[in-house]
């Protein structure tokens, strides 16, 4: 790897790690302040949900990405 194409992945690298801290920092602070004040009601249907969407979601977008990838080629 040449010197500038190890610069230039260092950067991306590093701006991609302080865009994701960025991120979960405002979600968490969205969580901590804006949560408590939301009415959701403690059931198991809802648990379920806040559980395995996040799963859901990524297993979509990486099936989506796979199939994008397999037209490609």
């Amino acid at each position: 790897m040449k010197h500038q194409e190890r610069n230039s992945f260092l950067a991306t690298d590093t701006g991609l790690i302080l865009k994701m801290f960025a991120l979960a920092t405002v979600v968490s602070v969205a969580i901590k302040f804006i949560g408590p004040g939301l009415a959701i009601p403690a059931t198991n249907r809802i648990v379920l949900i806040a559980v395995l969407l996040p799963s859901l979601l990524i297993g979509l977008a990486l099936i989506w990405r796979g199939w994008q990838q397999y037209r490609q080629s």
